[in-house]
């Protein structure tokens, strides 16, 4: 029954922390998204070409441009 508790308690906590971390990367890659649309907008509005690919959601080396 202790050990049940136990086991419960570290599951929560492991799962909370995870949410946490998910959401975190999820608003990195809101900011990264957002920023790589203005530029292709930019871009658009002013005629130029943009080739610039879609950031990947796993791509944290990018977090520069946001």
């Amino acid at each position: 029954m202790l050990a049940e508790r136990y086991l419960r308690h570290r599951y929560e906590e492991g799962r909370k922390v995870g949410l946490a971390e998910v959401r975190e990367r999820m608003k990195r890659y809101s900011a990264r998204l957002k920023a790589w649309d203005t530029r292709r907008l930019k871009a658009e509005a002013e005629g130029e070409p943009f080739g610039e690919p879609l950031p990947y959601f796993d791509d944290d080396e990018a977090e520069g441009d946001a």
